[in-house]
């Protein structure tokens, strides 16, 4: 099985590398069939921090810190309620709303609706604490960061950039929130440590992608 999750962490990063997003929903739609919800959110929360450190690793200058730090401030009140939401909900329960969110976005990306463009700053705030419940939960906090900054309109570059500026620090908060809640167990951390030499691989591989 440790081959198994290799594969999939690996296949997962390459991808994040390769466009910016679409780590998590790989890893956690593909995990979540053979082990359970509260071993494999941990598991990629660890997975994505570590390839969003080696993305944003040559791309920091292209960040567009004003948007991040708005995303940042309301992800931090979002993560809570989406831990809380892990901890408390049935496993069954929480895996119908991921199953249904998967859904949801591969829907979005396959009829790419014609929506407004968004300016307004106080839609980063929404975006944000959306993304930080989903992230506490279920670990996809990128679909609503996605679909926000398509609707901006922002360039590829900073596209790429300004989503990785987002999700390092809270793939960071979200691994500290788990570690708080108890959810950190040996056997995560030998799934992590043996996947990441794939991890790194898979994220030069992508990089020289873009």
């Amino acid at each position: 099985m440790t081959l198994l999750i290799g594969l999939i962490l690996f296949f997962a990063a390459w991808v994040r590398a390769s466009i910016g997003f679409g780590d998590s929903v790989i890893a956690m739609s593909l995990l979540a069939l053979f082990l359970p919800i509260s071993t494999a959110t941990p598991l990629v929360a660890l997975a994505a921090a570590s390839i969003g450190v080696g993305i944003l690793w040559g791309k920091w200058k292209s960040v567009d810190y004003s948007v991040v730090w708005r995303l940042l401030l309301a992800s931090a009140v979002g993560v809570p309620f989406g831990l809380y939401a892990l901890t408390a909900l049935p496993e069954q329960i929480v895996k119908s709303i991921l199953g249904l969110l998967i859904a949801t976005f591969a829907l979005y990306s396959l009829t790419k609706p014609k929506l407004p463009v968004l300016k307004h700053p106080g839609w980063s705030y929404v975006t944000g604490c959306i993304a930080g419940v989903l992230g506490g939960a279920y670990n996809i906090n990128g679909p609503p960061i996605v679909i926000f900054a398509t609707l901006c309109r922002w360039p590829a570059e900073r596209f790429i950039a300004t989503m990785q500026g987002f999700f390092l620090p809270t793939g960071v908060l979200i691994v500290i929130g788990h570690g708080l809640s108890g959810k950190w167990t040996t056997e995560i951390f030998q799934f992590y440590l043996w996947s990441m030499p794939g991890v790194v691989v898979a994220i030069l591989l992508g990089n020289r992608m873009q």
